[in-house]
C-alpha cells in the first residue's frame, strides 16, 4: 500500500520506524541516520505509548518497526509488524556500571530473567571492582517491585537498568539511577536486521503477485487453500464454473463454504484426483 504525500507516492512498506525508549538512543539514531545516508522514522516514547505510536505506523503499512527492552516486547505482542529489538551487549553494561560507580560502590542493577545467560556479569563485576554489587534478576512485575523495595530497604544507592521505568521506581524511593544505554553497533545491527526482514517480505509478496497472475490467466479453474484450508487464491475460470465470486469465497475455510459440487469430499482425501468426472452446473469437467 502506498500513501500520498505531498503529491509524491512513498511506499511506507520499505520504511523502517523506531520507537526509542530515551532522548538519548532518539539523538544516536539521528546521527547513524546522518552517518550511513539510512532513512528511518524516529519516535521516542515508553511502554503503552510506545505501543500507540506502533498502532499508528502499523495502520500506515510500516515496514518493520525498532524498539528496545520492556517497550519493545510490548509493542511486539500488540502488533503484526516485525519487531526488532535493539539488543544490549556486555559493553554497555559495563559502561552504565562504571558511570554508576562514580556515584556511590552500593549498586543494584536490574535485568530480566531471560537475559541472565547473554553476558557474563560476574566478570564484568570483577573488572570494575564492584564489591558491593548486587545483582537483580526478575520474571514479574511483582517480583520487581520486590526486589526494589529490598534493594531500597538495604541502602543501595544506585541502580543499574534498561529500563526507563525501573529507574523512576527507584529515584521515588530516594536512589539514582543509570541508565543502559545502546551502543552505535547495536543499533546498526537492529537496522540491518530490520532491512533484512522488509527485503525477504518484499520478495515474498513478488513471488505471491506472480503466483496470482499466473492462476488469473490460467484457462483451469484454480482453488488454492493454506495449510489450515484457507481459500488464498481462487481465480476467474473458476468463478465462472461455480458461480461464486472472489468475494464470497476468498479467505473462507473450504469446510464452512455450502457447494453442490464435492470439493470439500476432494480436499478431504489429500491426494490428486485424476481422470474424475465430476458435473458442476450442467457441465463435465475433469
Amino acid at each position: 500500500m502506498s500513501f500520498a504525500r505531498r503529491g509524491v507516492i512513498v511506499d511506507n512498506r520499505n520504511r523502517i520506524a523506531l520507537i526509542s525508549i530515551h532522548p538519548d538512543l532518539s539523538s544516536l539514531a539521528r546521527k547513524v541516520s546522518r552517518e550511513t545516508g539510512k532513512s528511518f522514522d524516529i519516535y521516542t516514547a515508553v511502554l503503552d505509548k510506545g505501543v500507540e505510536i506502533a498502532r499508528r505506523v502499523e495502520e500506515e503499512n510500516i515496514g518493520a518497526i525498532i524498539s528496545r527492552g520492556a517497550t519493545g516486547a510490548l509493542i511486539r505482542a500488540a502488533v503484526a509488524v516485525p519487531v526488532i529489538l535493539v539488543e544490549i551487549t556486555p559493553f554497555d553494561i559495563l559502561e552504565a556500571l562504571h558511570n554508576a560507580k562514580q556515584i556511590s560502590s552500593k549498586i543494584a542493577f536490574f535485568d530480566y530473567l531471560y537475559r541472565k545467560d547473554n553476558y557474563d556479569i560476574n566478570k564484568i563485576k570483577n573488572i570494575l571492582g564492584l564489591d558491593e554489587l548486587k545483582v537483580c534478576f526478575y520474571k514479574s512485575q511483582d517480583q520487581l517491585n520486590r526486589q526494589i523495595e529490598e534493594v531500597a530497604s538495604e541502602g543501595f544507592d544506585v541502580v543499574v537498568t534498561s529500563g526507563i521505568c525501573i529507574i523512576k521506581q527507584a529515584e521515588a524511593k530516594g536512589m539514582k539511577g543509570s541508565l543502559i544505554s545502546s551502543s552505535r553497533e547495536a543499533l546498526l545491527e537492529a537496522l540491518v536486521r530490520a532491512e533484512e526482514v522488509i527485503n525477504i517480505r518484499k520478495r515474498d509478496r513478488q513471488v505471491t503477485e506472480r503466483l496470482k497472475t499466473i492462476i488469473n490467466h490460467s484457462y483451469g479453474g484454480i482453488i488454492a487453500v493454506d495449510a489450515g484450508g484457507r481459500i488464498t487464491h481462487y481465480n476467474p475460470a473458476t468463478e465462472e464454473a461455480l458461480g461464486m465470486t472472489k468475494d464470497e469465497i476468498l479467505g473462507k475455510d473450504i469446510r464452512s463454504i455450502k457447494m453442490d459440487v464435492p470439493l470439500q469430499r476432494l480436499y478431504a482425501k489429500g491426494e490428486p484426483v485424476i481422470n474424475d468426472i465430476q458435473e458442476i452446473n450442467d457441465s463435465k469437467y475433469t
